[in-house]
C-alpha cells in the first residue's frame, strides 16, 4: 500500500502540504482522467493488502489496517479543523481494508466516532465515515459495537441528503427568521478522491449506504436505555420490536406524508430512491438468511467457518413479527409512491413492491391486486389518473404471482382482461404502452384458447448429466420457511384491518402445498378460454389505435424551430411501434387454431374495409404477426394467415390510388417477413407486386415501399428465424404456471430454408436486379463520353441510377447472408490460410440444396458487385478530382462528371459499398435488441432467490469448491430467475444474430490476413 500511496502523491503532489509539485504539463481533462484511474486503481487493489492473514485458522494480524490508522490518526482526532484532517479521511478512506480483526474495530470505531462527531454539518464527512461503518459492519462480532448512537445520528444528519424541509416561516412578520445553518464541504480538489462522479451520484450512494446500515439494524437491542421521550409504536399490536427496528419506524412515521403522491418538492426523488434501497437491502437480508440456512444443509463446516471469517450473520436472522412489521410499514408508502406525479419515483415504487411481494406474495399481492383492478374500473372516475400506475403494477406482479400461488392470479384475470382494454387509448400513448406490455407478459405466461395436446410437452427430471450444476432444491423452501414461522404467522392475525397486508378470514389465500394440480389446471383452461374471446376485443382496439395514427414522426432535415419533431419524439414512436409489434406476435403466437382463426377474419375485414396510409408501418406489424409460419397439430409448417392475405393484398393492385397502392405494398411487405415456405405458392403474385412498385418512378413512396417488400421477400426465403408459435408457453398438470422454460426435450422450432427457396432468391436477384443493373451500365456506356451541355437524356439517366442502385441495397439488405465471397471452385477445408466461420460453412451446405444454376450465380454475385462498387467509386474519386481542377466554364460536365457530383448516388455508393464487406446477414440491431431482452429478463429476476444463489456461489469460489474453468449461468429458478418460453427463443435468435455478426466482423481480418499471406 505504501508503493500506492507514493503513486497517488506523485499524481496528486497537494495532498502534501509540505511538498510543492511541477507545473502542470497536461491538459486539466486528462490530469482529471489520470486521477480518477489512480483512484479506481487503489480501491481495487484494497482487499489485497498484507493483513498477516491465516486461512486455517481465522487469525488476521491487522498489518496494514494498523500502519494506515497510525498515519492518519493524529490529524483526525487532534487537528478537527484544518485541511490535514480532510486529506487524512481521504487517505483512510482509500487506504483502509474492509478485512479486519474485530478486536481491531473495536479499538478504532469509538475514535472514528470521536472524528466524525467533531465536525457538524459536513456531508463529504458524513459520506466518508457511513462507508467505512458500512466496511466493518460485516467483520464486528455482534457484541462489540452499540450501534444505537450510530443509528440516531445517521437519521439526524440524512435530512440534508433527502432534502426534507425542516421547520418554515410564519405569517406573523414580526417573529425573526433565523436562517438555515450552513455546512461544508471538502475542497474540489480532494473531493475527487471520493470517486463519487457527479453530487447527484453522491447523494445516491449515501442514501444506498444509510438504506444498508439502517436494514442491518433491525432486530439489535442497544446497550444503553434510549433518552427518547417519544413512543411509537408499530401498527401491529401487541408485538414487542427491537431498538433498531423502533427508530426505523418513528423514521418513516415522520417522513410518510412526503411520499404523499400530490407532494412534488426535492425532497420527493430521495425518498423514492430511499424507499427502493430500503426494499431492496431488505429483501437482500432475507437472501443471506435464506443463504446461511441452505449452506448449513449441505455443508455445515464451512458455514460455521464462514460465521467466524464474516461474524455478523451470527445475529443476523430476523424474528418473523419484524418482518410483518416492516412490510406493514414499508408496503403503504410503495402504494403512495407507485402513483406519484415524479416518473422516477413510480419506477422506485414499482421495484420497492415486487421488492416486498417476492418476500411473500401471498400476502402482499392480493391487496395490490385488487386496488389495481378498482383504479382501472372506469367507474372509478376519481382514480382514472392511476390507470398508468395500476398497469405498470399488474405487469410486475404477474410472475410472482403466478410462480407462488397461480390461483391468487387466476381468479382475478377475467377482470384484469376486461378493465384494462380501456387502456389502449388512441389519446394517450403512455398508457396505451403500459398495457401492452402487460399484455405480452400475461400471453407469455398464458396460452389463448383452449389447452391441448400441441401446446403443452412433458419436461425431463432434471438430472446431474444435462450441463447444468444444481447446489440445492431447499432454495425457495428455505427463503419461504420465514414466512411460517410461529412469530410471522401470529403477527399476521393481529394486523389491523386497514393493513396492506390483512386478509379476512374467509377470503385468505390456500397455501401453496395445499393447491392441488387439478385445481389450477381447471383455472388455467378458464382463463385460455376468457382470453380467447378477451383477443377479438384486443384486435378491435389495435384498429382504433391504427386508424387514429398521424403522420409518422421522423427526423426531419431542418433544425431548430423548424424542425417538426425532435429525436425524443421519434425514439419515443419507434419505441411504441416495437412493444406493439412484440405484443401482437406474442398473442398470435399464444392462440389455438380455432381463436386464430377468428382473429383472422377480424384482421381480413379490417385490411379489405379501410386504406390507412399513415399507420402503414404499425399494420405492417400486425400483418407480419398474422402471417408469420405456425406449426399445426401434427407439427408440420402451415400459413393460413399469408394463404389470405396475399390474395387480399394483391388483387387488382393496379386499380387502386396511390395510397392505397402504398398502403398495400406495406402491408405485403409485413407479410411477407417470417411467412416461410408458404411464400412460394404465392410468388408469382409477390413478384408482380415488386414489378408494379419498381416501375413506378413518380411516386416516391410506392417504390421505396416495393424496395421494403423485395428485401423481406428475400429476406424470408434465404434466412433462418425461428417460427412464432414456438413462442407459445407450455402447459401442463406437472409443470405450474410461471415455471421457468428450458431447452432441454423441447428444440427451438426453426424455419431453415430449401432449395426450392433458394432458387426463387436467385431468380429474384437475377431479374430484379442484376439483369437491371446491366442494362442501364450498358445504356450509360453511349452517353458517358457525350460533351453536348443540357442533354436531357443525362438527367434521365440520372434518375435511373439512382432507383438502380437504391434496389441494389435493399436487395443486399435481404440477401447478403447467402451471398458469400469464394467461388463454387474454392474448397475452404484444402485453404491452410482461410478460416471460414460456422455460420459461412452453414449457408454454403444450404446452398448445395440448390440447383447448380442458382449455386453459380449466388456464389459469383458478390465478387462481381464488388468489382461494380469498386468501379463507382473509383470513377465517383476520378471525376471529382477532375471537377476541381478544370473550369466550368469551357467544358461542359458529362453524364460521369454528373454521377460523381449526385449526392445521392454517391451515398448509395458508399452504403453499398459497406454491405458487401461487413454484412453476412440480415439482422441490424443486434445491441438494442440484446439490451432490450436483458432488460426484460431483469424484470423476472427473483431477488430473494438469486441473493442467495449469489451468495453461496461467492463462498464457494473462496473455498476453493469449484473449478475456476466453471462458465456459471444465473438462469433457471434456483438462479433467481423465473424465464417464459418468449424470452428463451428470443435469446436463442440474439445468438444466431452474434454468429452473423461475428462473420461479418471476421472479413477485414481475412482480407488483412491474405495480404499479410
Amino acid at each position: 500500500w505504501k508503493a500506492l500511496l507514493r503513486m497517488l502523491l506523485r499524481t496528486a503532489p497537494y495532498l502534501d502540504e509540505l511538498k510543492t509539485g511541477l507545473p502542470p504539463s497536461d491538459s486539466n481533462s486528462r490530469q482529471s482522467s489520470v486521477l480518477k484511474r489512480t483512484v479506481n486503481l487503489i480501491c481495487d487493489l484494497r482487499r489485497f493488502y498484507d493483513q498477516g492473514l491465516e486461512i486455517k485458522d481465522n487469525i488476521v494480524t491487522d498489518n496494514t489496517a494498523q500502519e494506515v490508522w497510525d498515519m492518519v490518526k493524529s490529524d483526525l482526532v487532534r487537528h478537527t479543523h484544518s485541511n490535514a484532517c480532510f486529506r487524512s479521511a481521504i487517505l483512510l478512506y482509500l487506504f483502509h481494508p474492509s478485512r479486519c480483526s474485530s478486536e481491531f474495530y473495536r479499538k478504532v470505531i469509538p475514535q472514528w466516532m470521536e472524528s466524525w462527531t467533531s465536525i457538524d454539518r459536513c456531508a463529504d464527512f458524513d459520506f466518508i465515515f457511513l462507508t467505512m461503518f458500512c466496511r466493518a459492519r460485516k467483520y464486528l462480532q455482534p457484541d462489540a459495537f452499540d450501534w444505537g448512537p450510530l443509528r440516531r445520528r445517521i437519521l439526524t444528519i440524512c435530512g440534508y441528503w433527502l432534502q426534507v424541509p425542516i421547520g418554515g416561516n410564519s405569517s406573523d412578520k414580526s417573529f425573526p427568521r433565523a436562517g438555515m445553518p450552513k455546512s461544508r464541504a471538502l475542497p474540489a480538489r480532494l473531493k475527487i478522491f471520493l470517486g463519487t462522479g457527479s453530487s447527484y451520484q453522491e447523494g445516491i450512494n449515501f442514501v444506498r449506504k444509510m438504506a444498508k446500515l439502517l436494514v442491518f439494524c433491525i432486530g439489535k437491542s442497544d446497550y444503553a436505555e434510549s433518552n427518547s421521550t417519544t413512543d411509537i409504536k408499530p401498527k401491529v399490536k401487541d408485538v414487542t420490536v427491537s431498538d433498531g427496528t423502533e427508530d426505523i419506524l418513528r423514521f418513516f412515521s415522520f417522513v410518510a406524508p412526503y411520499f404523499n403522491p400530490s407532494n412534488t418538492g426535492s425532497w420527493t426523488l430521495p425518498l423514492g430512491i430511499l424507499l427502493h434501497y430500503i426494499s431492496y437491502s431488505f429483501c437482500e437480508r432475507l437472501g443471506l438468511m435464506a443463504s446461511q440456512i441452505t449452506l448449513s444443509q449441505t455443508h455445515r463446516a464451512l458455514s460455521d467457518h464462514m460465521l467466524e471469517v464474516e461474524p455478523y450473520k451470527k445475529s443476523f436472522e430476523m424474528e418473523g413479527n419484524e418482518i410483518v412489521i416492516i412490510l406493514d410499514t414499508l408496503l403503504p408508502l410503495c402504494q403512495q409512491a407507485l402513483y406519484s406525479k415524479n416518473s422516477h419515483v413510480c419506477r422506485a415504487g414499482e421495484s420497492s413492491l415486487v421488492y416486498l411481494a417476492q418476500i411473500d406474495p401471498v400476502r402482499v399481492c392480493p391487496a395490490f391486486l385488487d386496488s389495481a383492478i378498482v383504479a382501472l374500473d372506469i367507474c372509478s372516475v376519481t382514480l382514472s389518473h392511476q390507470a398508468p400506475a395500476a398497469l405498470s403494477a399488474l405487469n410486475r406482479l404477474v410472475v410472482p404471482t403466478l410462480r407462488r400461488n397461480p390461483v391468487m392470479f387466476l381468479e382475478r384475470l377475467p377482470a384484469i382482461l376486461g378493465l384494462s382494454l380501456a387502456g389502449i387509448d388512441s389519446n394517450d400513448q403512455n398508457k396505451t404502452l403500459r398495457t401492452l406490455s402487460l399484455y405480452r407478459n400475461i400471453t407469455s405466461w398464458i396460452p389463448i384458447g383452449s389447452l391441448k395436446v400441441g401446446n403443452c410437452y412433458h419436461p425431463p427430471w432434471i438430472t446431474k448429466h444435462n450441463g447444468t450444476w444444481q447446489f440445492s432444491e431447499d432454495f425457495v423452501k428455505n427463503l419461504s420457511s420465514f414466512c411460517k414461522t410461529d412469530k410471522y404467522v401470529s403477527a399476521l392475525s393481529q394486523v389491523a384491518e386497514s393493513s396492506l397486508l390483512y386478509i379476512p378470514q374467509g377470503l385468505q389465500s390456500k397455501e401453496e402445498d395445499n393447491q392441488g394440480g387439478s385445481v389450477i389446471m381447471n383455472l388455467v383452461e378458464e382463463a385460455a378460454l376468457c382470453m380467447s374471446d378477451w383477443s377479438i376485443a384486443f384486435l378491435e382496439r389495435i384498429f382504433g389505435i391504427l386508424r387514429a395514427t398521424g403522420e409518422q414522426e421522423k427526423i426531419g432535415k431542418s433544425v431548430g424551430l423548424a424542425s417538426r419533431h425532435s429525436s425524443a419524439d421519434a425514439s419515443r414512436t419507434r419505441n411504441f411501434s416495437r412493444v406493439m409489434k412484440e405484443c401482437l406476435m406474442q398473442v398470435f403466437a399464444a392462440m389455438d387454431s380455432n381463436t386464430f382463426d377468428s382473429a383472422l377474419r377480424s384482421v381480413v375485414a379490417f385490411l379489405e374495409g379501410e386504406t390507412l396510409h399513415m399507420a402503414a408501418k404499425d399494420a405492417s406489424a400486425l400483418c407480419e404477426a398474422i402471417a408469420a409460419v405456425r406449426t399445426d397439430a401434427n407439427d408440420s409448417n402451415c400459413n393460413p394467415g399469408l394463404n389470405v392475405i396475399v390474395p387480399l393484398l394483391t388483387k387488382d393492385l393496379c386499380n387502386h390510388s396511390k395510397n392505397a397502392i402504398f398502403y398495400r405494398l406495406r402491408c405485403l411487405a409485413g407479410a411477407v417477413r417470417q411467412s416461410g415456405k408458404a411464400l412460394l405458392s404465392h410468388k408469382d403474385a409477390i413478384y408482380s407486386a415488386i414489378k408494379v412498385a419498381l416501375s413506378d418512378t413518380t411516386d416516391k413512396r410506392i417504390f421505396k415501399a416495393g424496395c421494403k417488400l423485395l428485401r423481406h421477400t428475400l429476406s424470408s426465403q434465404c434466412e433462418s428465424y425461428i417460427i412464432s408459435t414456438d413462442n407459445c408457453p407450455r402447459i401442463t398438470a406437472q409443470d405450474r404456471p410461471g415455471k421457468s422454460a428450458h431447452l432441454s426435450c423441447d428444440n427451438v422450432q426453426w424455419h431453415i430454408p430449401s432449395g426450392a427457396q433458394i432458387d426463387f432468391v436467385a431468380g429474384m436477384l437475377r431479374n430484379l436486379v442484376l439483369t437491371h443493373l446491366h442494362m442501364i451500365s450498358t445504356k450509360s456506356m453511349e452517353a458517358v463520353n457525350k460533351k453536348v451541355e443540357g442533354d436531357s437524356t443525362k438527367q434521365a439517366n440520372l434518375l435511373e441510377w439512382r432507383q438502380c442502385l437504391k434496389v441494389l441495397r435493399y436487395a443486399l439488405r435481404g440477401g447478403s447472408g447467402i451471398l458469400l465471397d469464394y467461388d463454387n471452385n474454392m474448397d475452404a477445408k484444402a485453404d491452410g490460410n482461410i478460416c471460414f466461420l460456422p455460420q459461412e460453412l452453414a449457408i454454403r451446405s444450404l446452398l448445395h440444396s440448390s440447383s447448380k444454376e442458382s449455386r453459380d450465380l449466388i456464389l459469383l454475385t458478390r465478387g462481381k458487385l464488388t468489382t461494380f462498387i469498386s468501379s463507382m467509386l473509383s470513377l465517383i474519386a476520378r471525376e471529382s478530382a477532375v471537377m476541381v481542377d478544370k473550369s466550368a466554364d469551357t467544358d461542359p460536365i458529362s453524364l460521369s462528371s454528373l454521377i460523381a457530383a449526385d449526392t445521392k448516388i454517391c451515398k448509395e455508393v458508399t452504403e453499398i459499398s459497406l454491405i458487401l464487406l461487413t454484412r453476412r446477414g440480415v439482422s441490424s440491431g443486434f445491441h438494442d435488441t440484446e439490451t432490450i431482452w436483458k432488460t426484460q429478463k431483469q424484470l423476472l429476476t427473483n431477488h430473494p432467490v438469486d441473493v442467495q444463489r449469489r451468495e453461496i456461489l461467492s463462498i464457494l469460489q473462496k473455498a476453493g469448491m469449484t473449478l475456476p474453468s466453471i462458465v456459471v449461468y444465473k438462469d433457471g429458478e434456483e438462479g433467481g430467475k423465473s424465464i417464459s418460453r418468449r424470452l428463451v427463443t428470443g435469446r436463442v435468435s440474439a445468438f444466431l444474430s452474434s454468429i452473423e455478426r461475428q462473420a461479418s466482423f471476421d472479413i477485414p481480418r481475412r482480407l488483412r490476413r491474405l495480404r499479410l499471406c
